[in-house]
């Protein structure tokens, strides 16, 4: 008889991290969770620049990024056939699942033995099972795509989606709540803007959490990144003593922003933790990799605000393109067929600087006929007009303005962490101290007597 499974991803979560934090708080979850359970570092062995949506397939797929191919965000994923993710493997074998938010699970599956199934917020549509998730995927969806590079101002379509998710009970009263008040610290004092993230997790988890206790799938997972964009900006904050030529004084907000994300990922595991005791579920925390420190500055960079604008300036036609999620410096762009894409690269690329008369766009990846992944040049540049067509234009006629990129102090390398609270588990992994993230598919499936 297999057993069931759920895993708490905290995304990028290195060793150095979770032994300050257990370090501080012994009482915390995480603590007691390394200290009675079983603890393993992990190493991702993917190639090239690591990103988390690489390395959360090759954790799930038993093979790294050289074999399952995927190195961006929705690309499309011509292995998936050949090195499906383990919850399809699951499903065949006659195993419910419930997924929320795991990184490239888009889209959905469709199958009676899904209980739930939310796919990550760089999903280029808001399908969702069940239906009433749809409602919050796309305040998801707009909430990340408005503050891709740096935090902005709240517009009118998220609190359109924001009262729809309270309308459907997917956002409830202490939710609610927890929101009122952080938009009143940021009025009160802008330096809470810096911990608006941290609201994602606080919402999201709430439903996952609801539905996790509904539909008791058998394997389930769940998704947050809201530590690792916080390491990101604040490693040198928590960790000065990293750091031979910071680019800025270390700050106690930020150390404390740092702290706080994990004591909400600890609350989460706490009740997760409780859940899978009283439920005779494995329960794990894993990460696929980790960060550390890294030396580098705030520059001034070109954003793209407003694609419709940027469509219309260059006389292509609005309603044959289609900007899909991705994160700065890269920009999805979908087409109804390759004509069009190629008439709207060819458009995109006639965007230069006036300096060098290179192009404002190069092209990053491009297979799918109809898709292509541009990406901004790297720049320092900072007049306010470009060149299309040998001509001047406003940047801001082309639905592009400047933001400040702050790429952070922190940055992403193989090493993670994999914590688990469950006797089949310590059995599992007993006499491992390290392992590669490879071999976590076939682990999964030992706890599921399918190997």
């Amino acid at each position: 008889m297999g057993d069931k499974l759920i895993i708490y991803e905290l995304n990028e979560l290195p060793k150095k991290l979770l032994n300050y934090y257990v370090k501080i708080k012994p009482n915390s979850n995480l603590s007691k969770l390394k200290k009675n359970g079983a603890y393993l570092e992990t190493l991702t062995t993917d190639g090239g620049e690591l990103h988390p949506w690489t390395t959360w397939p090759t954790f799930y797929r038993g093979v790294d990024n050289k074999s399952h191919k995927i190195t961006s965000i929705n690309q499309d994923r011509e292995t998936e056939l050949k090195y499906p993710p383990i919850w399809k493997y699951l499903i065949k074998n006659k195993k419910t699942i419930g997924i929320f938010g795991t990184l490239q699970s888009f889209p959905p599956i469709k199958d009676k033995r899904v209980k739930f199934y939310l796919p990550d917020t760089f999903s280029p549509s808001y399908d969702a099972f069940p239906k009433n998730l749809e409602a919050f995927q796309k305040f998801n969806l707009k909430i990340v795509s408005n503050n891709s590079g740096e935090i902005r101002s709240i517009r009118m379509i998220e609190i359109k989606y924001f009262i729809d998710c309270i309308l459907n009970s997917n956002i409830r009263i202490r939710a609610l709540l927890n929101i009122l008040k952080h938009v009143l610290l940021e009025k009160i004092s802008k330096k809470f803007r810096r911990r608006r993230s941290l609201l994602q997790p606080l919402l999201s988890f709430d439903i996952y959490y609801r539905y996790l206790k509904k539909y008791k799938p058998e394997f389930s997972t769940f998704f947050t990144n809201h530590l690792a964009g916080m390491m990101h900006y604040y490693w040198l904050d928590i960790f000065p003593n990293d750091f031979k030529n910071p680019y800025r004084d270390p700050n106690s907000f930020n150390k404390e922003s740092v702290v706080k994300a994990i004591d909400i990922a600890d609350k989460q595991i706490g009740l997760l933790m409780n859940f899978a005791k009283s439920n005779s579920y494995q329960f794990w925390v894993a990460s696929s990799m980790g960060q550390k420190a890294i030396e580098r500055k705030i520059t001034q960079r070109i954003f793209m605000r407003d694609f419709a604008k940027i469509i219309k300036s260059l006389g292509l036609q609005n309603n044959i393109y289609k900007l899909l999620p991705s994160m700065y410096p890269d920009i999805n762009i979908e087409s109804d067929t390759k004509k069009n894409l190629d008439k709207l690269i060819k458009k995109f690329l006639e965007i230069k600087f006036p300096h060098n008369n290179e192009s404002l766009f190069e092209i990053r990846y491009r297979k799918n006929i109809n898709k292509v992944n541009l990406i901004f040049r790297s720049n320092t540049y900072k007049d306010n007009f470009l060149f299309l067509k040998n001509k001047k234009i406003n940047i801001n006629e082309l639905g592009l303005e400047f933001g400040l990129l702050e790429q952070g102090t922190g940055y992403h390398i193989p090493e993670g962490i994999l914590l688990m609270q469950g006797e089949k588990s310590k059995i599992t992994f007993k006499g491992i101290k390290n392992i590669d993230t490879k071999k976590i598919y076939k682990k999964i499936l030992k706890i599921f007597d399918l190997v």
